[in-house]
């Protein structure tokens, strides 16, 4: 099955259900339909896998971490004005919401091992 587009929620209810609803039963379904074709059913499996790697990663995804960076702050404040345009090290300016996609495509492509 096709990787689906990446849906952010802070709701873990939300999370579960839309799981059920987007990956569960889909998968339920590709695999009795494999089981009837008389094939190996593959797609639980698959699914089994992807909420493991999401339960796993949510301890980070889900908490807002502080750490101090003074020293990193004074090198990156000695950087001249164009040095900050060649090396952008303000964390102030990520835009998560074009961040995460990128973030997803990357656990896709090497860590699962998928091509999108």
């Amino acid at each position: 099955m096709k990787p689906r587009p990446l849906l952010l929620s802070l709701s873990p209810p939300l999370v579960q259900l839309l799981t059920l609803a987007l990956q569960t039963i889909p998968s339920l379904l590709a695999d009795l339909f494999l089981r009837v074709k008389g094939q190996t059913p593959k797609y639980m499996d698959m699914q089994q896998r992807a909420v493991l790697l999401r339960d796993i990663i949510s301890k980070f995804t889900r908490t807002s971490l502080y750490m101090k960076s003074e020293k990193a702050q004074k090198l990156i404040a000695t950087l001249d004005d164009k040095d900050k345009v060649l090396f952008p090290c303000d964390t102030r300016m990520i835009s998560w919401r074009k961040y995460m996609p990128v973030f997803y495509h990357g656990v896709q492509e090497y860590l699962l091992k998928s091509k999108q």
